[in-house]
């Protein structure tokens, strides 16, 4: 971390492309390891940070440089060329990690490991029975259609319990998103609009029954007031705390999991 001196207040600097102040020689190190800089890094700037700093964004498998009002593309270089060893163990840590959903892979449906198996046997595009996802077409489109089948299945999953949830308090719900955020599993808009991430589909059952009961809520009650947890918990049969530490805890090991290029 640099501190810096404090300042008046002023506006953020102007964005860059990553490569146009990355030390060359980070650049040419993540390049030769098989890694797109781009990717790799990003920069958050931030008005109320006081130091340069670095972290491993687990969900998004890059490294973040959070970047003051107060400091320099300079300083900026100067502290990223310091800790170029750290950034380059952490990007090749966060890519071992990763989890191609290809042939032969396993991954977590509602909690239960299934098997992927490339199959040219089906009628259809997908078939899931005793543990194995069997999968139709070519290798390489594999992991892009099991991305494709869980997210569906996720819809599934989500939607018939969010609008059974949404009939219990007398609310509606006037559109459910699945999507892939990186900062939440799920949202409420004032509208009505239910968002979650298609990942929720490789939590336990009781997991993801905690994370709709948890948007279906703010139907009633847009804030985290003692009023809106006891309704939260009257939505679901998991119990809420143990659900929001299972999150903390194991969620991020869902991110490792992807259905295309890093």
């Amino acid at each position: 971390m640099l501190f810096l001196k404090k300042r008046a207040p002023q506006s953020l600097p102007e964005s860059k492309p990553v490569l146009d102040w990355l030390p060359q020689t980070l650049a040419s190190s993540l390049a030769a390891a098989g890694f797109d800089a781009e990717q790799a890094l990003a920069v958050k700037h931030s008005t109320r940070a006081r130091r340069l700093s670095l972290r491993a964004d687990v969900k998004a498998r890059r490294v973040v440089l959070t970047f003051p009002a107060a400091a320099t593309w300079r300083q900026a270089q100067e502290f990223v060329n310091d800790q170029q060893r750290w950034i380059l163990s952490q990007i090749r840590q966060l890519s071992a990690a990763a989890v191609m959903l290809q042939d032969g892979e396993s991954f977590p449906f509602l909690g239960e490991q299934h098997l992927i198996s490339a199959t040219g046997k089906l009628r259809g595009a997908a078939e899931r029975r005793d543990g194995v996802l069997y999968m139709a077409g070519a290798p390489e489109h594999i992991p892009r259609r099991v991305r494709d089948y869980l997210t569906a299945q996720a819809r599934e999953e989500i939607s018939w319990r969010a609008r059974e949830k949404a009939e219990s308090i007398g609310r509606k719900i006037s559109r459910i998103r699945i999507g892939d955020p990186h900062s939440r599993w799920g949202s409420c808009s004032s509208q009505g609009v239910l968002s979650f991430s298609w990942r929720l589909v490789m939590a336990p059952e009781e997991m993801l029954d905690y994370v709709v009961a948890h948007e279906v809520a703010h139907l009633r009650h847009m804030d985290h007031s003692r009023d809106f947890w006891t309704l939260c918990q009257s939505l679901t049969q998991t119990n809420v705390s143990k659900s929001r530490k299972w999150f903390k805890v194991e969620g991020a090991k869902l991110f490792s999991y992807h259905g295309g290029t890093i």
